[in-house]
């Protein structure tokens, strides 16, 4: 006994310390009104700033802070524990904002122009620490930089012009320089475009590959410009194609709208064009990038405030610094390593409403990777949750979730991407280690590629597979773009992350490559019990693993709901499919209207001659009168082909099953199968009949909910 005695001192004393920690935790508040030699232990004796709070609190300190607007960014001192985590948090019900913009001094009219206005903004106004570009807003809403068309009022569907006719691009050294002709170009006065920035997409029917450039000369409808960006048409590198959206910025004279304005750096003037005094409204310019810097902190909590023009992050230096070129136009690499994860774990994000997270000119580096890893809320590390989060409008991505074990729960995110580069509502990076996520109950609508990029994300352990992206609704993605999907993802072994009850759907009108469910180049997925509409092809498998070797898929696609749109081009399962270990399986799909042979399919539905991948228990329906199908039916004589599916409803999205539908009952068992040495389980839903019913509804069962609203609370 003796002998164990200092192990129980010990014990004792580490016990009584954190009970005495628990009881020295204090409640703080914060408040516009406050002051900073306050004691900030009541609302009568608040501070004035959340920084001041910051600098102070230790793990379980309760920060709350009063209604108001704080222009800061709050970077803790500490971290918090297991247990006794540091939060922030608004006060009872009030709305605290944490803003990244500061007000715009005094306005006088410009004496050259009645309805231009002039206020003083020093060219340093705004120093990113990541690229960002100069914000304006007038209460509350952003401002367009100066522009040629001018944008309109729609983020997710700016106005564009467009290249008419093609003359040339070479590559010399590090500078591309491209030649294009535009009819709609006006006025088209010789050099009046001269030094303006253009954004380009330089294809017109697949991946945009925006880029930025400059405009070195133009003669009538004819610009020349240059960027260290070589992108070009898909497969045509040497070209851009016609037909490709761009629009012009960055010149004074482009200035000529209604709320359009241009900062002159050089007199260090920012001028607005308005009806009326801007001093009569509330004009702001962007100052700050961050509203909090979580970086190598863990265990603390943010809930329940605003962010306005600004983001959070939990590793300041994820995109390194932005800048995607060296002065003499050579590429740079400034983000993070692969493989790299974040020191920061277990924060918890939740209830945040996010309006402008990030704003963004820049594109002259690689459309993967430049904003990948910095924008949007951005939670890398270990171990972090966010949740019930509203984002709206941002140029990348709503949430960036990096390292391992996140969940990403109940949010939703409208308007984001709208730059048109590679980010998403919600993205796992390229380079960055993504694994073991929760991604669910989410609400995305509204953005310039694909809903979610899970290019990086997989289990750790695919025989512990834990990677779920369930119960989220995604709708019209592919505002801005040509060739994407509900979610994408490229070159990855997944390790069987599962992907199921979801809606994946839009509802303004689609073509050509806009898919559901896109896999490119990919192995190792579970996708069932999803529902699809409203594009031209639902499901979309671009090539195998390794194509040139083992050509190896292994996707489970089973108990799926996929309805094509009747596009003028589209399949209900489409892509190269020569991957070995596909099993599709009692989904039901529509055929859309067009679909011929071609391209390794019969009438749009694929040719699985070398029986590689299985395909058996499905449901087509569509008009089969054609003889097209003949072909297609003698391939699959284990597939179900109607006129109809028997839906109990017209409603888009309402797929259910009436009671005479050739897909009740119509189901067997879904196999356990051996894929890359893993024994892979099914996952089925609750049985009602006698068999199980073909596509993503059980007949006379419930629906499953989708989207924020239906979140678990």
């Amino acid at each position: 006994m003796i002998k164990t005695f200092p192990a129980l001192l010990t014990c004792c004393i580490l016990v009584q310390a954190l009970a005495a920690s628990s009881i020295l935790a204090q409640e703080y508040v914060v408040s516009p009104g406050g002051d900073d030699g306050n004691a900030g232990t009541s609302a009568a004796l608040a501070w004035k700033t959340i920084q001041h709070a910051a600098a102070l609190a230790e793990p379980g300190d309760v920060v709350s802070i009063r209604a108001g607007t704080y222009r800061e960014t709050v970077r803790p001192a500490h971290s918090g524990r297991e247990g006794a985590p540091i939060v922030f948090q608004g006060y009872g019900d009030e709305v605290a904002v944490v803003s990244g913009a500061d007000p715009v001094g005094t306005w006088s009219k410009s004496p050259a122009d009645a309805t231009l206005w002039e206020a003083p903004l020093p060219a340093d106004f705004f120093v990113s620490t990541i690229n960002q570009a100069d914000q304006v807003f007038r209460d509350g809403r952003m401002l367009h930089e100066g522009r040629w068309p001018d944008a309109g009022a729609d983020l997710s569907h700016p106005a564009t012009s467009t290249i008419a006719r093609f003359i040339s691009k070479t590559r010399a050294g590090n500078v591309t320089t491209a030649v294009f002709e535009d009819d709609r170009l006006d006025p088209a006065a010789p050099g009046r475009y001269v030094g303006a920035t253009i954004h380009l997409q330089p294809n017109a029917a697949g991946w945009g590959w925006t880029l930025t450039g400059t405009v070195v000369a133009q003669q009538g409808h004819r610009l020349t410009i240059t960027s260290p960006n070589d992108a070009g048409e898909d497969g045509h590198g040497d070209r851009y194609a016609v037909g490709s959206r761009y629009f012009l910025f960055g010149l004074p004279g482009l200035a000529d709208s209604e709320g359009e304005w241009n900062h002159d750096r050089a007199s260090g003037t920012l001028r607005l064009r308005s009806a009326r005094d801007p001093g009569l409204d509330h004009v702001e310019v962007k100052r700050r990038d961050y509203g909090f810097d979580l970086s190598e902190r863990s265990w603390i909590v943010v809930r329940h405030l605003s962010l306005f023009a600004c983001s959070l992050t939990s590793d300041a230096q994820a995109g390194g610094d932005g800048v995607p070129v060296a002065a003499d136009g050579a590429a740079r690499f400034p983000w993070r390593p692969t493989g790299f994860v974040a020191a920061a774990s277990h924060l918890l994000v939740e209830g945040l409403d996010c309006t402008y997270l990030n704003h963004f000119t820049d594109l002259r580096g690689h459309f993967f990777l430049q904003w990948t890893h910095q924008t949007g809320l951005v939670l890398a590390g270990t171990d972090h949750v966010v949740r019930g989060c509203t984002i709206r409008a941002t140029a990348g991505n709503g949430i960036s979730l990096q390292g391992r074990r996140h969940r990403c729960i109940g949010n939703t995110i409208l308007d984001s991407d709208y730059a048109a580069v590679d980010c998403a509502p919600i993205s796992c990076g390229v380079q960055d280690v993504a694994e073991d996520f929760e991604i669910a109950w989410n609400t995305i609508a509204r953005c310039a590629r694909s809903g979610m990029t899970l290019r990086g994300l997989r289990n750790s352990d695919a025989a512990k597979r834990v990677t779920r992206i369930h119960h989220n609704d995604v709708a019209n993605w592919l505002c801005q773009d040509w060739d994407g999907g509900a979610f994408y993802l490229f070159g990855m072994d997944g390790r069987f992350v599962r992907i199921d009850h979801n809606h994946f759907h839009c509802t303004e009108p689609r073509s050509g490559m806009a898919f559901g469910a896109y896999w490119d180049f990919s192995k190792n997925y579970i996708l069932d019990h999803n529902v699809i509409w409203g594009v031209p092809t639902p499901i979309q498998i671009t090539h195998a693993f390794d194509d040139e070797h083992a050509k190896i898929n292994n996707l489970l696609i089973y108990r799926n709901t996929a309805i094509s749109n009747d596009a003028a081009w589209g399949y209900p399962l489409g892509g190269s499919q020569t991957g070995n270990g596909t099993l599709v399986q009692d989904n039901i799909f529509k055929v859309c209207a067009f679909a011929k042979p071609g391209g390794g399919h019969e009438n749009g539905w694929p040719n699985y001659g070398d029986g590689a991948v299985t395909v058996q228990g499905n449901l087509l329906y569509g008009d089969f009168a054609d003889a097209y199908w003949s072909k297609a039916k003698r391939l699959h004589p284990h597939d179900q082909w109607a006129a109809q599916a028997g839906f109990a409803s017209t409603t888009a999205g309402d797929y259910r099953l009436a009671a005479n539908s050739p897909a009740r009952d119509a189901g067997t068992p879904i196999p356990a199968v051996e894929r890359d040495g893993i024994m892979v389980q099914p996952y089925e839903d609750l049985r009602v009949g006698a068999a199980y019913d073909l596509g993503a509804l059980e007949a006379d069962s419930e629906p499953f909910t989708v989207g924020a609203a239906a979140a678990p609370r």
